[in-house]
C-alpha cells in the first residue's frame, strides 16, 4: 500500500513538473517572482530595448527564451549564465553584433539571429555543438567562417537573404543536415561536395547567380524540394534523373535550353514551374511524370509539344502562354482532370476535337493566337465559366455557343465576326459580353434573353441600331458602343429603352 501510495505520489510530482516545465511567461518582472521555476520566457514583440533585460540572469533554469520582434540593439552579456539554455529567439532585432558569452551556451540547440544587422559571423560559434537549428536569415553576412562546418549536429541551416558569394567551407561535414536554406545570396556555385550530404531533404538556392548545378546533386537521393528560381542556368547534369524522391522542382526564370531525358526519372514531382526560360522543345519522358498537378512552360520558345504530354493524367493545371505553339496535340484530350489551361499568347490556328473530352475544364485563355474556327466539340466544355477568345481570326461564331450555359464571362472581341448566332440568347448566367472590334452590323433580338447582363461592350464595329428587346435587360448598367454609326435618334431611343444604363 505504501508504495502505491509513493507511485501515485510520484506521477503526481511529474504531472506538475512537466505543467510547470510548459508554462510560458509572458512577462520578466511575473518571471522574477519565481526564477527558479521559469523554464519558458516569451517577451517577444513588445518593443523592448536592450537595458529591460535586467536581472534576467536569475531565471537559472531557463530553456526557452524568446526576444523576438524588439529594439535590442546588444545581447547583454548576463545572457551567458543561462546555462540550462535550450531555445534563443532573437529575430527582428536590431542586433549588429553577438556577446562573446553567447557562445558558452553549451546546451543551446535552436539559435535564431534572423532579421537583425549582423555583417560577420564569429568562429566562435562552433562552441554551440549541440546546435540543431541555426537560422542567420535576413542580415548582411558577406562570407561563413570556415569552422562554421563543425557544427556537425546542425539539421537545419538557414542562411538565405544575405550577401554571400561563396562558401569557402568544408559542407559536406554536415552529415546531419536535412534542410540547407541558401535563397537571395550572390552565390554563384554550388561545392561539388554538398552531394556528401546524404540526409538533405529540403535545398532551396532561389535568387542567386548560379549557372550550373555540380554532377554531384544526384547523390541527394532523400531530397524531395528543391528550389532553384531566378538563377543563370543553362542546363540541368544528367544526374539530376538520381532524384526519384523529389516532389517539387522549381526552375522559373532560368536561361534553360533544353531538359534532359533523364527528368522522366521523377515520378513523385506534383509542381513543375519552367518559366521563364528558352526551352524549344521538351523529352518525350516528360510523360512518365505521372503525379503532376502543375506544371508551367509559359514564356518560353516550345513550337510543338510531345505526344506524351497526354500521358500526365493528373494534370489539374497547364500553362502553355507565351510560346510560339501552332498546334496543340489531340493527346491533350486524355487530360481529362485538367482544371486549368492556358494556351493565350501562342500562334495556334486550331484546336483538336479532342479538346472537348476535357469535362473537368473550367477555365481555358485562348487570346491572342491565330484561331479561324473552333471545331463543335469545343463547345461540349459545359463547366467553362469564363471564355477569352479575345484577339483571334474567329469570322464565324458557331450556334454551339449555346451550349456553354455555364459561361457568366465572353470576350469575343478583336476577331472577325460579321454577326452573333441567335443561339446566344442560351447564356443566362452571362453578365459580362464584350464584341467590340469586329465587324458587326447587328445584334440578334435574342440579346434580349441575356436576363442576368450588367455590361455588354459592342464598341468599334459597325452597328446602326440595337433590337428593340435589348430593353428587357434591366439589370444592365453599361454599354460600351462608341466608333459606330449609331445615330443620335437611335440613341435616344436606346437611352429610353434603358433608363438606368450608361452609355459610353
Amino acid at each position: 500500500m505504501k508504495k502505491i501510495a509513493l507511485l501515485i505520489l510520484a506521477s503526481f510530482f511529474s504531472l506538475f513538473l512537466y505543467s510547470q516545465e510548459n508554462k510560458t511567461y509572458k512577462n520578466l518582472i511575473d518571471a522574477l517572482r519565481e526564477p527558479t521555476k521559469v523554464y519558458k520566457l516569451d517577451i517577444s514583440d513588445k518593443g523592448l530595448p536592450s537595458t529591460s533585460l535586467k536581472n534576467i540572469e536569475k531565471l537559472v533554469n531557463l530553456k526557452n527564451l524568446n526576444l523576438s520582434g524588439n529594439r535590442i540593439t546588444e545581447i547583454p552579456p548576463v545572457l551567458g549564465q543561462l546555462k540550462n539554455l535550450e531555445t534563443l529567439n532573437l529575430s527582428r532585432n536590431l542586433i549588429s553584433g553577438l556577446a562573446p558569452e553567447i557562445w558558452t551556451l553549451s546546451k543551446l540547440k535552436r539559435l535564431d539571429i534572423s532579421i537583425n544587422q549582423l555583417s560577420k559571423i564569429s568562429p566562435e560559434i562552433t562552441k554551440l555543438k549541440n546546435l540543431v537549428c541555426l537560422n542567420l536569415s535576413d542580415n548582411e553576412i558577406e562570407g561563413v567562417p570556415f569552422e562554421i562546418s563543425k557544427l556537425t549536429n546542425l539539421v537545419n541551416l538557414d542562411l538565405s537573404s544575405n550577401k554571400i558569394h561563396s562558401l569557402n567551407i568544408e559542407i559536406n561535414k554536415f552529415v546531419n543536415l536535412e534542410i540547407l536554406n541558401l535563397n537571395n545570396n550572390g552565390l554563384t556555385e554550388i561545392p561539388e561536395n554538398i552531394g556528401a550530404l546524404k540526409k538533405l531533404k529540403i535545398l532551396h538556392l532561389n535568387k542567386n547567380l548560379i549557372k550550373k548545378i555540380p554532377s554531384s546533386i544526384g547523390n541527394l537521393n532523400n531530397l524531395n524540394e528543391l528550389l532553384l528560381n531566378n538563377n543563370l542556368l543553362t542546363s540541368l547534369p544528367d544526374e539530376i534523373k538520381n532524384l526519384v524522391n523529389i516532389s517539387k522542382l522549381t526552375l522559373h526564370n532560368n536561361n534553360l535550353i533544353s531538359l534532359p531525358s533523364g527528368i522522366g526519372n521523377l515520378i513523385k514531382i506534383t509542381t513543375l514551374n519552367l518559366s521563364p526560360n528558352k526551352l524549344s522543345t521538351l523529352p518525350l519522358e516528360i510523360g512518365n511524370l505521372k503525379n503532376l498537378s502543375c506544371l508551367n512552360l509559359s514564356i518560353n520558345k516550345l513550337t510543338k509539344l510531345p505526344s506524351s504530354i497526354g500521358d500526365l493524367t493528373n494534370l489539374e493545371n497547364l500553362n502553355l502562354s507565351k510560346n510560339q505553339l501552332t498546334k496543340i496535340p489531340s493527346k491533350i484530350g486524355e487530360l481529362t482532370n485538367i482544371d486549368t489551361l492556358n494556351l493565350s499568347d501562342n500562334k495556334i490556328t486550331s484546336l483538336p476535337a479532342e479538346i472537348g473530352k476535357l469535362k473537368n475544364l473550367k477555365n481555358i485563355e485562348l487570346s491572342p493566337n491565330n484561331i479561324r474556327t473552333l471545331p463543335e466539340e469545343f463547345f461540349q466544355l459545359k463547366n467553362i465559366t469564363t471564355l477569352n477568345l479575345s484577339d483571334n481570326n474567329i469570322n464565324t461564331l458557331s450556334s454551339g455557343i449555346g451550349k456553354m450555359s455555364g459561361l457568366t464571362t465572353l470576350d469575343l472581341s478583336k476577331n472577325d465576326l460579321i454577326n452573333l448566332p441567335v443561339e446566344i440568347g442560351n447564356l443566362k448566367k452571362l453578365v459580362s459580353l464584350d464584341a467590340s472590334r469586329n465587324q458587326l452590323n447587328s445584334l440578334p433580338a435574342e440579346i434580349g434573353e441575356l436576363n442576368n447582363l450588367k455590361t455588354l461592350t459592342v464598341n468599334k464595329n459597325q452597328l446602326t441600331a440595337f433590337p428593340q428587346e435589348i430593353g428587357k435587360l434591366t439589370k444592365l448598367k453599361k454599354i460600351y458602343l462608341k466608333d459606330n454609326n449609331i445615330s443620335t435618334k437611335q440613341l435616344k431611343k436606346l437611352q429610353k429603352l434603358l433608363p438606368k444604363c450608361k452609355l459610353k
